[in-house]
């Protein structure tokens, strides 16, 4: 029996030798997270996919819809100018544009221009707006280009003196004898151009004009001229002497008693019928009388249209004339059925999505137009401010190294020697060792006389190289040295010049560039982003710029002061800020994108919302997003997973490598003690050392049981102890 007030000790030094158990729950859970690893990158990888091609449709449906406005803004100023609207009389005018753009095949724009075209007509808003859809749908059943089918549907109204509120009836006709006739609407509307002003005159009858018409076309004669020659009948039958005396001796007059027009179909069909038995030559010159000798072969046409067939069949005129008088929906019908079909529904489809970009267009284009007028108002004239600025140094400066070129030439001539020098002086110098140590054991064999000669002409050619490269040196540095006051005094006065317009070019891009970012902060906080990020990378850029003009001017310095080493550094920044220029310009736009898109994220990360209190279980619980966002690392971090990070971002030179490669590149500085233990955490040992007090009776079981309950617990703390460091360090997951 186990006396009372025992205490039994269970220590685990974790870093010592670490416990199976304990080994084993730690290896599942490291790969555990690396699956959570995987997951995460393959998530992260379609996310940042994702993103990228929304951004990317995102600035492409802006973009069009912009375009899309701007284009339907200035046909709906146009008409609207024309028609001498008011406020309200635009609205409605913009209302009814878009509405037709939506549900037929033409668009909202185009719909705007033909409302302009009835304004040229002198139809006023209401009118317009009432005319709109017939004109619209006559272009889509006829096929007809909507701004000449606009153009001649007013033109003929006028012509003919019919109204709005009679304008479907009009446009039912016309497509009625497009139908039935050899004719096409477009064709019987400049005839109706023609001849309207005569027919409106004497009150000539719509469907008897049509039916004439008709029949001229289907003899051939149509359009303009079928229009003109109609127009010289009715005026000739009703004012010409000439005419109206033939028709007297016929016995046939245009007039009743009470002088109104009898209408076509009766005086044609009673002039028929009393030369009906005349001669052909008795015939022909009271047709030249009437009609005149230009139409009386029109004139014959429909004399021959209203005489009844000798087999006692309806005359053409008769047949036609009842076709034309069932007109009624004539036009719907028949833009309806050419309509039907995938070509006008895609039509139809993209009108209406031209409608949801006039809205989207429509909500952009104030900030748009802001932006346009800033960039005209302040940034554009700046900009010329420092062109006329900027441009007279540029030319001085290109003056100078034009009148300086031998000069220049000189010290460009000095620059490559001396790097080449460099690189053959080191191998000289190599070769001066060789031979020092030959001679050494030329010492102790100078019996191989032949031997030795042979080396010695070797070494010669060797110093004959060292000795032509170091004359090419001298020579340069001669050139210089006769030249150097006029070097140095143009040098000093170029380095002046090319500060000055540093300064002044440096300072206005920043100023400008501070100055676009605040303005689009508040209204494009998106394109701010952008701009940001991309400044970043071109004010890298003009740093390596400035970088390569000091190290230049550096590099003459050291020659003449003897300091060669450091004159060989200014070479090797030359270059190095040349390629880091060309870099930085490259990432410029990179830099730009990732910025946005760390602002959508920021923005999506501030969505969240409160369950409310009474809801069971998750009441009073914040929902939310946690993405992580693209980090920028100028100030360092540890990445310990596969991710997505901006570099080079602080404007200075970063280095990324693994943290084993780290001392070997700093030359072994720095390096980290090798670690004695700790379970792999890389800090101080952990260990498991549980003190048990048992009081009472105890077994050994109730203290494996003791035991196994503390370790779990530990095991639990342990975890949520790796879990925070992983927190706290860089890591997508």
């Amino acid at each position: 029996m186990a006396s009372k007030n025992k205490t039994y000790e269970l220590a685990l030094k974790i870093a010592g030798k670490v416990d199976s158990s304990l080994g084993k729950a730690c290896k599942q859970a490291n790969d555990n997270l690396a699956s959570i690893g995987n997951v995460a990158k393959k998530g992260g990888k379609i996310a940042a996919t994702a993103m990228g091609a929304v951004a990317t449709a995102a600035a492409g449906v802006a973009v069009s819809s912009l375009h899309t406005y701007e284009d339907f803004q200035q046909a709906m100023a146009n008409t609207s100018a024309i028609a001498q609207a008011n406020a309200e009389e635009y609205k409605a005018l913009e209302a009814a544009a878009r509405e037709m753009g939506a549900k037929t095949t033409k668009t909202a724009t185009e719909a705007a221009e033909a409302l302009g075209y009835m304004a040229l007509a002198g139809w006023d808003t209401q009118q317009s707006i009432a005319g709109l859809e017939p004109v619209l749908r006559l272009s889509e059943a006829t096929q007809m280009d909507l701004a000449r089918c606009s153009d001649l549907v007013t033109d003929s109204m006028s012509a003919l003196g019919i109204g709005v509120e009679d304008m479907t009836a009009y446009l039912d006709l016309a497509v009625q004898t497009n139908n039935k006739a050899n004719t096409t609407a477009e064709m019987l509307m400049e005839a109706f151009i023609g001849c309207g002003g005569a027919a409106k005159t004497v009150g000539a009858d719509m469907t008897e004009l049509s039916t004439a018409l008709g029949i001229l076309a289907n003899n051939g004669t149509k359009g303009a001229e079928a229009g003109t020659a109609m127009n010289a009948m009715l005026v000739r039958m009703t004012s010409k002497d000439t005419a109206i005396k033939a028709m007297k001796e016929l016995g046939v007059s245009a007039f009743d008693a009470r002088g109104n027009f009898r209408g076509l179909e009766t005086v044609y069909t009673d002039l028929a019928k009393a030369m009906e038995n005349l001669t052909t030559k008795q015939k022909t010159a009271y047709m030249s009388r009437i009609a005149g000798t230009n139409y009386y072969t029109e004139m014959s046409y429909l004399l021959d249209a209203v005489t009844q067939s000798a087999d006692g069949t309806a005359s053409a005129w008769v047949d036609l004339q009842g076709k034309l008088q069932s007109s009624d929906g004539a036009l719907m019908n028949m833009a309806g059925q050419v309509t039907n079909t995938l070509k006008s529904s895609k039509e139809i489809f993209l009108s209406a999505v031209q409608e949801a970009q006039l809205t989207i267009g429509e909500k952009l284009a104030p900030y748009a137009q802001q932006a346009f007028e800033y960039l005209a108002n302040n940034v554009l004239p700046e900009v010329t401010k420092q062109i006329n600025v900027i441009v007279p140094k540029l030319i001085e400066g290109a003056k100078a190294l034009w009148e300086n070129r031998d000069v220049i030439l000189a010290i460009g001539a000095g620059v490559a020697s001396a790097a080449a020098a460099f690189k053959t002086l080191k191998a000289g110098y190599t070769v001066v060792q060789t031979v020092k140590s030959l001679k050494t054991v030329i010492g102790g064999v100078s019996k191989a006389g032949g031997t030795i000669g042979k080396i010695f002409s070797l070494v010669g050619v060797k110093f004959l190289l060292i000795a032509a490269v170091i004359g090419a040196v001298v020579a340069a540095g001669i050139l210089i040295y006769k030249n150097w006051d006029t070097i140095k005094a143009k040098a000093m006065e170029l380095g002046g010049t090319i500060a000055e317009v540093w300064g002044n070019v440096k300072a206005w891009v920043s100023g400008t560039v501070t100055s676009i970012v605040s303005t689009f902060q508040e209204n494009f906080p998106l394109l701010s982003a952008f701009i940001t990020g991309w400044w970043q990378g071109i004010s890298a850029a003009v740093e390596n710029v400035k970088a390569i003009f000091t190290n230049i001017i550096d590099f003459v310095k050291n020659v003449f002061s003897g300091n060669w080493s450091a004159a060989w550094e200014n070479i090797t920044n030359i270059f190095a800020n040349v390629f880091g220029m060309i870099a930085n310009i490259a990432k410029a736009p990179i830099n730009g994108v990732i910025s946005a898109i760390n602002w959508v994220l920021e923005k999506i990360n501030g969505i969240s919302v409160t369950i409310p209190d009474w809801v069971p279980g998750v009441g009073g619980t914040t929902l939310g997003f946690n993405i992580p966002m693209i980090p920028a690392l100028a100030a360092g971090g540890i990445a310990t997973a596969p991710t997505l990070a901006q570099i080079g971002e602080g404007g200075e030179p970063e280095a990324v490598l693994p943290l084993s490669k780290l001392a070997d590149l700093l030359g072994g500085k720095g390096k980290p003690k090798p670690q004695t233990g700790g379970g792999g955490t890389g800090g101080e040992p952990i260990t498991f050392a549980p003190v048990f007090n048992f009081y009472g009776s105890v077994t050994r079981k109730d203290a494996e049981e003791a035991g196994r309950i503390s370790f779990a617990e530990f095991k639990r703390l342990y975890d949520r102890m790796r879990a925070e460091e992983r927190r706290k360090s860089f890591s997508p997951t």
